[in-house]
């Protein structure tokens, strides 16, 4: 029974962006983080012109939970405390800089950022306060706005 529950699930998981012909997709798991300040504003990271969300690719071994802490660490200097899962998207993009085609499968968590503990890791990530208003449009990936949505959804 959990068999069906599961091929169900991973049915109803949104697929955003263009698979583009010509290109083999690599299924590449990864995790991102939603955080709110006081202030009602969220946790971004400024990367080469855009707006991202803190998290990325979870690398071989690590469990999500784990790969989202670094993650955030390495991009914002913030550590984080995981609150609740949102849900998970997936997102067909293709990284120049990489030169790969992938298929994102991403879970998204409603996280609690501590203390910003020293400068990010990844010096090409600026991380910001940002009011959602001003995020929303920013976003570099649509599936960052839809995780976006369903925190406030359920917020209100």
């Amino acid at each position: 029974m959990a068999k069906k529950k599961d091929k169900k699930a991973k049915k109803d998981t949104p697929q955003f962006g263009k698979k583009i012909d010509g290109h083999v997709y690599e299924s590449r798991k990864s995790v991102y983080g939603i955080a709110f300040n006081d202030s009602g504003q969220i946790l971004v990271a400024r990367a080469r012109g855009k707006v991202v969300l803190p998290g990325g690719g979870v690398e071989g071994g690590e469990g999500r939970k784990k790969a989202l802490r670094r993650e955030a660490l390495e991009e914002t200097g913030h550590p984080i405390e995981i609150i609740r899962k949102i849900g998970r998207a997936n997102e067909y993009s293709i990284s120049r800089r990489r030169r790969q085609a992938n298929n994102k499968k991403a879970t998204f968590y409603l996280v609690e950022a501590g203390e910003q503990g020293h400068p990010p890791m990844d010096h090409d990530h600026i991380p910001e306060w940002m009011d959602v208003a001003k995020a929303m449009p920013r976003f570099k990936s649509e599936f960052f706005r839809w995780a976006v949505e369903q925190v406030m959804e359920t917020a209100s």
